[in-house]
Parts: C-alpha cells; structure tokens; sequence
C-alpha cells in the first residue's frame, strides 16, 4: 500500500443505518424502554427504539474480521467477529473471548445467564463463560448436519433447538453434551426459527417459503403457512399486547416483503410488498414485536429500519417511524446553503436526501408524494424512481421557492425540490431540443435554472414560475453533450463545458456568446468558483486546467491522475482544489503555488465536496452508502494527520505523485541574487508565526473560566456520545496514526560571544526550531546583556532579507517584552543597533511596497 499524509483525517461517516447483519432488539429496565442493536462492519450503532434516534456508536472492534451477529443483554452488548467475542458495557469495552480456532466464522450468537452460546461455520456450537471469559465446551455435528440456526427453548432448561440446512431439527442438552431427539426432515433448509407465546410451540421458516408451528414437546405440526412466490421466509416473530383482537404472526421475506398473518383464522391479512409503498428492498433479516405493544420492528440490508404500528382495524400496519440512508451508494454529494452543515446527497437508488453533519435526526429523505407531481413521478421497470446523475442547490440559503432541480437518467426533464419542506416541488422543467438532460445550474440569486442537454443545446428557466426565458443559440454553441454550467456572482456570465472539447462563456443577459475556449482533448466535467471567477476543468488526457474566466486563460495545470477524474471541488477561498480519480485517488491540490498538498489512496471516490466554512470535505465511494466526513485538520494544532487504513486498495508506488505540470526543482543559490536584493522567506508553516504573534490570547483564551465539576446523575448514554466520530463502513485492519513531534524546550542557555564564527546563523536555526511557546520563553528570558548580540543577528537577517517573515515575528516580540527595558538602556551600542535595525526594516519593507505597487498595477491594467 502506498499512502502520502494530507491535511485531512477522518472524522466519521453519515447515512449507514444498519447492514445485512440482523438487529437484535433489547428491553432495557421495566419501563418500556427498548433498544435497538444494528451491526455494522466493524461497529455497532444503539438506537432508541421509541423514537430511532441513534444513542451512540461504538468504536471499531479490535479484529480484521466484519461482525457477523450481535446480541444485547441488559446493558451489555455482543458482538462476533471471526472466532471472538467482543464484549461491550453500553459504548465501552468490557472484555472477550474465543478459543484457538482460527479459521471458523460465528455467525449465531445466544446469552443465557453467564454462558455465551454461538454457532460455528465449522459446523460446531460453542460455550463460553462470558462472566469469567472462560472458554468451556464444544457441541460436534455429523457432516451431513448443517447448523443454519439455533434457539433457547422457553423454559428448557439447558436445551438449545438447533436446525441444518437438510431441515431436520435436532434438541440437545449443552450441559451434558447429548441430543435428546432428532426431528424428522422439511425436505427444505431451515432458516429462521421463532419461539411463539405457547410453550412448547416453535415457528419453523424455511427456504422455499413454508412457516410451520410444531409443538416440539409431542412433535406434532399445528399449522403450516405458505408466503407468496415461495419467497425464503428469513424472519418470524408475534404479537403479544392484549390489543390484539386476534392472536397475529409476522414474518419476512428474502425479496423484503413483510407478510402478516391471523393465526385464528390461519390466512394472510396483508402483505406489504417489496416495491411497493413503503417495503424494504432487499431482504428482511429482522422482525421482531415490541413485548406488549402493537408496534413491529424490521430491518434490511436495504440500509433501512422501519417501525410499524398496528392501530387500523382491519389488522393492516402502517408505517410508523423509519430510519434509512442511500440504497445504493451515492453518486453526487454537496454542501448546501449558509449552513455549513447541511450535505445534499443523490443516488442511483433514486433518492435525494439530505444529511446533518452534527445531529443525526436531522437526516432526512426528500419526499415524493405531492399530489401535484404524481404526473411527472418517473419509475424504472422495477418500480423504483429513476436514477438521479446530478443535482444542483441555491447557495443563498432557504428560498420561499423551490431551490433545488434534479436531473435523471435518460430522461428530458428536470424536476424542482424544496429543501425547506424536504419534498419534491411543483415543476418539472422539459429540454427544448427533446435530448436527455445532462447538467443543471441554479443561478446565485436563485431565480433561474440553466440545463444542458446531451446534443449540446443550453436551455434558461425561471424557477419560481417554471417558464422557459430563452435559450442559448446553438449556431456557435456546443456540439456534443454539456458536461458543466456556472455563473458568476453577478448572474452576468455563463460558462459552460462540453465534450466537443470546449468551454464558451456566455453573456446572459442577451444570451450571446463572448469568448471561448479550445483544448484537444474532450472535456468531461467542470466546477466553478464565483468570487474569485475562476474555473476548474477536467480533461480526458487526465489533466485538470485551471481558467481565469476575466482574461480567458489557462493559468494551472495539474497532472497526477492516472484514471478519469470522477469530481472535483474547490475551497471557499478557492485556494485548493480537490479532485478525485477513477484509479482510487483523492488528491488535494494548492492552487496559488501549483502544487500537489497530498493524495489519499481510497476506494474511487465518485464525489467530493468542501463545505462552505472549509472545516469538512466530504466524500462518497462506489462500495459505501454512507457519506464520509474530514477533517481539515490545518484548522487545527496538528503537524500530521492519520490515515485510515479501511478506505486504501494496494497499488503500485505513485511515481507522478507530484507531477503538476511545472519544474518543482528550482532553487535559490547565491549566484542568482549576488547583491541579496532578493526577499528570502523561513520554511516554517504561516500557522507557526500566526500562532506565536497570538500566543498570549491563545493562552489566556485556553484557560478554564471556572473549575470543572462533574455532574451528578448523568444518563449512562450522554458519556457515549462523543464516540460518534468512529467510522463504520469501511474494511479495514487498523489505523495509521502519525503522532506529532512535540518536544518541550527549556531556556536556551546560549553562549553569545565570538568564539564561533557563525554562532549567529547556529542560534538563529536553534530557534527556528522551536516550539512557539519556547521560543516565546526564551525571548522573553534575555537580560540587558542580551539586547545587543540578539539585535546583531536581526540586523544581519533583516539586511540581507533572509527569513523575513519569521524575523519581523520575532522582532516584534523582542520589542513588546524588553520595550522598556530598551527605552531605559543607555548604552551607546544598544542605541545605534536600534537605529540599524529600524533603517534595516524601512529598506526591506520598501522592496515589498515595490512590488505591491508593481502586481496591483498588473491587476489593474488586466481588469481594464
């Protein structure tokens, strides 16, 4: 694996609800408080089931291994991964088990008392006691034996009901490591197995859809039910409040349909259907009522858990309360608005949704169901909206209309949403020319809509009404499909970016083209900065160009990647530019400079976005419904930031890794400025010298207000929160972390005399290797017998504009500490050096007005 360090870390990842592990739901206490366990891959999430708000997040189990099963009890919480047992105390860990197996997968767990029970893909049922996490006994099968899954009996005691994938059923006691009976076979793999209200009585579901109540005590079938299209039945539960008029079973289906049946009249009461409504997509893995309550929980590895509630009459449930992220992984993500926490994010599943990067029930989907857009509701042949490829959202904020527009797949049409009521809105906006829709642009005032379609037309709307205003002429416009749209911060140009290898820009008012912009190669996507008018443009021979849409111009080109450039996104102050590549790279580039900051080796990251306060950059990939959130870590007091392990794939060494398409080996030697007219900055960060100009306030500002007092009874999930930032979607072994450096210097006892002839230059890169407060602490240390040596080596620095930010920095500290002690000095020598060192500072100051006056003249004359 080949990494480099960049200025972002992983913070955490928004949108993974659960996976295709099954939920386990727990009751917590005699109040009615239950919870709701979801597995992830390598952690698990704590949902209060009253109002599916997430509890906490718990951190990546120390293993390689996914989890496969979980299981709650009490406060306590499961969790297997391979051959181990984690054990958890709410978010903490607690402790675990195994044995020396190492190859086998538990993928069955069960909690009786002290003993863990868990079945093997070694086709063995193993114990452990989890209270002295001691390993104690292994139940063996026959080859022929398959365990598929296993059940606690109600008031068997020492007795597990274990099932194969041959349908027989075989009854063990643990303790004495015998089988009592065997079963005959179901001539079909068993899959689920259920214990219902009656004692003695266990619901069996099978592979080809058949659900049958036996009575295990005198092995006699009492009724048997079949789910429809012979669907894998995968979950069984039933309902027990006294609400109940008639005693119901609930079970679920591989295709995710929920079948509910009347056990007094053994017929199916309703069948909510996979694609239909408010099913689940893929397969249910949980179904479990609520103890007392007409409530049903299911969950899918749709990434979704939903609630069902029965208070109809007819015995039909109705969707309740649902928590669900992206089917499919995203394809587009987007900061939105002035609020910088809100991330927009589409999906080949269809879906627009809308995320919060601090408060979890904050996250939404867009809704559909508008009466006045049930004409336009598109579906694909399996029932499903039509896939999103791109969307765009007003950057003005909350709109009294609609200020997002959707564009989907194979489609002519774009559809308004608004983001304040979460819904789909009242238009639907047709191209002109009748080809698919390709990109969309809101404009900065968000009155007008911009689409490109795929022959190259531009079409302008007003969104408020829905009406076309015109379109783009296509006599000199594009030939091929649009692949980018922006405007300017004045709604006065459009640039738009083509396949045919163009990029035009365009007088909006009259809708005439004013210049453009020819490359050789294809153009395949664009993203535009309006403050500062510059535009980002990517190419099919893999180099990102950099236009200055004043003058027209290529003014940076950036070349490293080594697949097509999925998306790119650049800072609020349009300083970095972000991009990501098909071969697995996110690569972060300085723009003034032309220079490569770092690269990320991950999954192909299919979009990327800063956020509009620079705090975050958030990323989807091709093998994760979630959104994942970085940190800008150069926000921060950090010299290094940890990359994760999970999101890298192994390639060969990036050779080009900083390849940017300039000579990065020039370098200043003394031939080249014999008269050292030349100005000559440190190579310390802007973030060292600002912190060491501000380092009293900071200090001061760090200092506690009042003593800190622990409160009295907190709720045991308040402590738990603040493990939200661990990631759970991604395979990874371990983390990398890079510590920084952080050496805590003493008082330099230097020596100044002339003994060594460059003393002053072996001081100076003393200190220039010290930490902020050190170095603070050592000028703030000089006696009177200091002054004039420490104003020697200023004054040498500053005359020959060598390190001339970090002396001016240390100057002005110099002064502020001993200003009076110098005012007090009457030695002639510490007054002449003053007097050096301020004409020292004038003269190099009136280098740097030169050449301030020289580039504002240069601006000037290129702006007229």
């Amino acid at each position: 694996m080949s990494h480099r360090n960049t200025s972002l870390v992983r913070f955490r990842t928004l949108g993974i609800v659960c996976g295709p592990t099954p939920v386990f739901v727990n009751s917590l206490g005699s109040n009615g408080f239950f919870t709701a366990v979801a597995p992830l891959e390598r952690s698990f999430q704590l949902f209060n089931v009253e109002n599916l708000h997430l509890i906490f997040l718990s951190k990546e189990i120390p293993s390689k291994e996914q989890i496969s099963c979980v299981y709650a009890h009490n406060e306590f919480t499961f969790a297997a991964a391979g051959t181990k047992i984690f054990i958890y105390k709410r978010a903490d860990s607690y402790a675990s088990a195994r044995d020396n197996q190492d190859e086998a997968r538990i993928f069955k767990l069960l909690v009786l008392g002290d003993l863990v029970i868990a079945a093997v893909s070694d086709n063995t049922v193993r114990i452990w006691n989890w209270a002295t996490k001691e390993f104690v006994k292994t139940i063996s099968f026959e080859p022929h034996f398959v365990v598929t899954t296993f059940i606690h009996p109600s008031t068997y005691v020492n007795k597990i009901l274990v099932a194969s994938a041959d349908g027989r059923l075989q009854l063990w006691n643990f303790a004495s490591l015998t089988m009592i009976y065997e079963f005959p076979s179901l001539s079909s793999p068993i899959l689920t197995l259920a214990q219902s209200p009656a004692i003695d009585v266990i619901a069996i579901g099978t592979q080809d859809g058949r659900i049958l109540l036996k009575d295990i005590k005198t092995n006699v079938p009492i009724k048997q039910f079949y789910q429809e299209s012979q669907s894998p039945v995968t979950a069984i539960s039933f309902r027990s409040d006294d609400d109940s008029p008639v005693p119901m079973m609930a079970s679920g289906g591989a295709d995710g349909s929920v079948f509910i049946w009347d056990l007094e009249k053994n017929v199916l009461v309703v069948r909510v259907a996979a694609g239909e409504g408010d099913a689940h997509g893929e397969a249910v893995h949980t179904a479990q009522f609520l103890s007392g309550q007409p409530v049903l929980v299911t969950a899918s590895g749709d990434n979704s858990i939903k609630e069902w509630i029965f208070d109809n009459d007819n015995g039909h449930p109705r969707l309740w309360k649902s928590r669900s992220g992206h089917r499919d992984p995203p394809n587009r993500i987007r900061f939105v608005g002035p609020d910088p926490t809100t991330i927009i994010s589409s999906g080949s599943d269809g879906s627009l949704r809308k995320y919060s990067t601090i408060q979890d029930q904050r996250n939404l989907e867009f809704s559909r169901k508008n009466a006045e857009s049930k004409k336009f509701s598109a579906v694909t042949l399996d029932g499903r909206p039509n896939p999103i490829i791109h969307f765009d959202a007003c950057e003005s904020g909350v709109n009294d209309w609609d200020d997002i527009i959707t564009v989907e797949a194979n489609s002519h049409l774009v559809k308004t949403w608004r983001l304040k009521r979460g819904a789909i809105g009242k238009h639907q906006l047709a191209v002109t020319d009748k080809t698919p829709a390709k990109v969309r642009f809101i404009s900065p005032c968000g009155n007008f809509v911009f689409v490109g379609s795929a022959k190259g037309g531009i079409d302008m709307y007003n969104i408020q009404s829905g009406h076309l205003k015109g379109t783009f002429p296509t006599a000199r416009g594009h030939s091929k499909a649009i692949v980018g749209l922006a405007a300017d911060s004045l709604s006065e140009k459009l640039v738009s970016a083509s396949l045919d290898g163009t990029v035009k820009i365009w007088g909006i008012k009259k809708r005439s083209l004013l210049e453009t912009i020819t490359f050789s190669v294809p153009v395949s996507g664009m993203t535009f900065h309006k403050e500062s008018n510059i535009a980002a443009v990517a190419c099919d021979d893999l180099c990102v160009r950099i236009i200055d849409i004043e003058v027209g111009k290529v003014v940076r080109e950036f070349w490293g990647h080594r697949n097509r450039i999925l998306d790119m996104s650049l800072s609020p102050d349009s300083r970095w530019l972000l991009t990501s590549g098909l071969e697995g790279n996110i690569k972060l580039w300085d723009i003034p400079s032309s220079t490569l900051i770092g690269s990320l080796r991950v999954d192909p990251a299919t979009s990327v976005s800063f956020s509009v306060d620079g705090n975050y950059i958030a990323t989807s990939h091709v093998n994760n419904r979630g959104v994942v959130l970085w940190a800008n870590t150069t926000l921060f007091d950090i010299s290094s930031s940890a990359i994760p392990v999970d999101l890298r794939v192994p390639e060969e060494e990036d050779d080009d890794l900083m390849n940017t398409g300039r000579d990065d080996s020039l370098t200043l030697n003394e031939e080249d400025d014999p008269n050292n007219e030349l100005i000559r900055l440190s190579s310390l960060p802007l973030s060292r010298v600002q912190l060491l100009l501000n380092l009293e306030s900071i200090q001061k500002r760090r200092k506690p207000a009042e003593k800190l007092q622990k409160p009295d009874n907190v709720p045991f999930f308040l402590g738990a929160l603040g493990s939200t930032s661990g990631d759970t979607s991604f395979k990874a072994a371990s983390f990398d972390f890079v510590e920084a450096n952080t050496d805590v210097s003493k008082r330099l006892i230097m020596d100044f005399n002339d003994s060594t002839a460059d003393w002053h230059v072996e001081y100076l890169d003393t200190l220039l290797q010290l930490s902020p407060s050190a170095l603070d602490l050592e000028i703030r240390s000089f006696g009177p017998s200091d002054f004039e040596p420490f104003l020697d080596i200023l004054l040498q620095n500053s005359s020959n504009l060598s390190n001339y930010e970090f002396v001016q920095c240390v100057l002005s500290i110099f002064l502020e500490a001993h200003g009076s002690d110098l005012i007090l000095e009457t030695g002639k020598h510490v007054q002449k050096k003053l007097n050096q060192v301020k004409d020292s500072v004038a003269a190099s100051w009136r280098v740097l007005e030169d050449l301030f006056h020289a580039n504002l003249a240069v601006l000037e004359h290129l702006r007229t």
